[in-house]
């Protein structure tokens, strides 16, 4: 967390507490804050920076780390998949259907970004290239 050198003990407390899954509402009850305290903080830059910066540490961590165990857990859904008891069978398979769908959704919406991303580059290109472009935002 090399961004967090410039927050206050309650902010480094409160970023810590949303790094670990904790809500606005729970980190201020934490905390002994306002809920409007926290979002002021999640508006300036230095608190959203570190949050920023956390975040992408845990990251760096954590996803590889998951990507090691994908192999073992698809094994464990596969062989309860043929368990001989249909509550397991059941439960995996629509874990499997869940997780699928569950890519599939990310993988469309993923596609969707990229498409709006592109068609915004044209259309800031074209105000470019016509004179039309003000600064502002596209």
């Amino acid at each position: 967390m090399s961004g967090n050198k410039t927050l206050t003990g309650k902010q480094t407390k409160c970023l810590l507490l949303l790094l670990s899954g904790e809500t606005v509402t729970e980190a201020s009850r934490a905390l002994r804050i306002s809920r409007d305290t926290i979002y002021r903080w999640m508006r300036q830059d230095r608190f959203r920076e570190a949050l920023t910066d956390a975040r992408r540490d845990c990251e760096a961590v954590i996803l590889p780390r998951l990507a090691g165990l994908l192999s073992k857990s698809l094994d464990v859904l596969g062989a309860g998949l043929d368990s001989k008891s249909e509550r397991v069978r059941i439960q995996s398979a629509l874990g499997v259907l869940g997780r699928y769908a569950s890519i599939l959704e990310m993988l469309d919406l993923s596609s969707r970004v990229e498409s709006l991303e592109r068609a915004q580059g044209a259309n800031l290109m074209r105000k470019l290239e016509l004179g039309g472009w003000d600064g502002e935002t596209v």
